[in-house]
Order: structure tokens, then sequence, then C-alpha cells
């Protein structure tokens, strides 16, 4: 196997993640900013305020700018995780640990848990996205209410125990009591981005073939 050829490819995977990530990111500021206008015109009329906030917790309020915030969060996330993959890959097969391993050597990651990056290291959130049936399934076992697919600021969300929830203040997104930093997150695979383009510009190495 063509090293060279092998890590050119995954150097080239986690640019991309890194691209995906940031026009999510773009979006996502985009929405934050019809978020906060509707809690804006909610606070400023009081009659329309606690039934504002009452159809947002059930879900009946505004449910299209919800899905928007939620599949675009879901782009960050899925990025990530792809991003993760690269330098973890959940395959035990030689070839995949050995990837991995060199993947990092060359991108000056530690193998200290703490150390950068951190956020991409930790699947814990993405995991708890990836299997919500499980969770919300485990959760009505124990409960006969449930509030999903919020939405809102820091002073809103802080009163809310949600089983999602995206915080548009703090860019902070929480399955239940697991929650990540999203602009950290966004952070480090810039710095991945950057650390794998300058790997790339020194070593060219063509993945695609030559046209006659």
């Amino acid at each position: 196997m063509d090293e060279s050829l092998l890590v050119s490819i995954f150097m080239r995977e986690l640019r991309t993640q890194a691209h995906t990530a940031r026009g999510a990111a773009l979006r996502l500021g985009d929405l934050r900013e019809r978020v906060l206008a509707i809690e804006l015109r909610g606070a400023e009329a009081a009659d329309d305020e606690a039934r504002y906030f009452d159809d947002l917790k059930h879900q009946d309020a505004d449910d299209a700018l919800a899905d928007e915030c939620f599949s675009t969060v879901q782009a960050i996330l899925t990025a990530a995780a792809l991003a993760s993959k690269c330098l973890w890959s959940p395959r035990r097969t030689t070839a995949s640990r050995r990837r991995g391993t060199r993947l990092r050597e060359l991108l000056a990651i530690a193998e200290n848990e703490q150390g950068f990056p951190r956020l991409l290291r930790s699947r814990a959130v993405r995991n708890a996205f990836e299997h919500f049936d499980e969770r919300v399934e485990d959760y009505l076992e124990h409960s006969n209410f449930l509030v999903d697919r919020c939405v809102g600021s820091r002073d809103w969300a802080a009163g809310i125990r949600s089983m999602r929830l995206v915080n548009v203040t703090t860019w902070e997104v929480s399955v239940l009591d697991t929650a990540v930093d999203l602009q950290a997150l966004l952070r480090e695979m810039e710095e991945l981005s950057l650390r794998a383009t300058t790997w790339l510009n020194g070593h060219f190495v063509s993945s695609r073939p030559l046209t006659p």
C-alpha cells in the first residue's frame, strides 16, 4: 500500500469535513438571529410571552425553525464524527490502527486523552444523537413527560431540561446532561484542517487518475 497516497486521502478528508462544518456553522449563525428575534417579540408582548414559551416547550411553535436548527447542528456533529473516525477508526484491524496512529503523528496529536483535539476524541454527544431512539425509550421508562428539540437563548434555556437542546447564545448542544461546545469543536476542526493543509502543501500526491 502506498502510504503517501493513503495519508493524502485522509488529510483531504479532514479538510473537507472542516469545510462542511464551517458552512453549517454559518447557517446556524443566521438561524440564531431568527431564534433571538422570536424571543424578543415574545418578551415585548407580555400576553404572548407565556404562550410562546409554552408552545415552544411542546414543539408547537415554529417547528420549521427547530428543524433547520437541528439539521444544521447534526451536519456539524456528523462532520466531526467523520473527522474523528479518520484519526481514531472504530475498526479494529491492524491497517486501520496503523493508519490512525500515522495520521496522529503527522498532525502532532498527542495520545493524551485531555490533549488536542479533546472534543473530537469524545463521542458522547454524537453517540447520544445517533442512539436517540434508545435514549428516549430509556427515559420514558421512568417518566411520563418529555421535552425535546428545544432551541433558545441562554436565559431561556437555563430553566429547561430537554432531551435535545440547542442553546443559540452559548452555542452549546446537549442531550439530557451530555453537552458539547460547538464553537470549541469547530475550532478544533479548523486547527486540524490547517495542519492537514500544511502537510498537503509539502507533500504533493495525486489521488486522481491522469487523463490523456
